[in-house]
């Protein structure tokens, strides 16, 4: 469970690289730093969990969304990893793994539930997004 959490924190750090980041100087500069601290993941991770108990899942439902989470954060995780590419190239890598993300929880989940799970999702891809527009 430990691994299963840390792979949240991991995806929360790389996962939405900029889906609404703008376009700046250093776009073509490869990615280097790490977006957050290990404190700041630690309450991203706690956060995340916490907020996600809101969107009414049933226990079923719940382990599928958070298994298919895990899934798309070892996939932004590989593509963090890769220091060759540019901010941008990450940026349009990790846009597409959150599409198809998100097309596989909107089959899990109810209109309704989904559009919590954006809210939810939207308000740390934001984070992610003003972080590495600061860099």
């Amino acid at each position: 469970m430990k691994n299963f959490i840390l792979a949240i924190a991991i995806l929360l750090s790389f996962n939405a690289f900029g889906q609404s980041a703008k376009k700046n100087t250093t776009a073509t500069k490869p990615a280097t730093n790490t977006l957050y601290s290990p404190k700041e993941k630690e309450e991203i991770k706690k956060t995340f969990l916490k907020e996600i108990d809101q969107i009414g899942m049933s226990p079923v439902v719940k382990t599928k969304y958070l298994e298919t989470i895990n899934k798309y954060s070892e996939k932004l995780k590989a593509v963090n990893k890769d220091k060759s590419i540019s901010n941008t190239e990450l940026t349009t890598k990790a846009n597409k793994l959150i599409k198809d993300q998100n097309q596989e929880i909107k089959k899990l989940l109810t209109p309704d539930q989904y559009k919590k799970h954006k809210i939810i999702y939207n308000r740390f891809q934001n984070s992610i997004n003003y972080r590495i527009e600061k860099r």
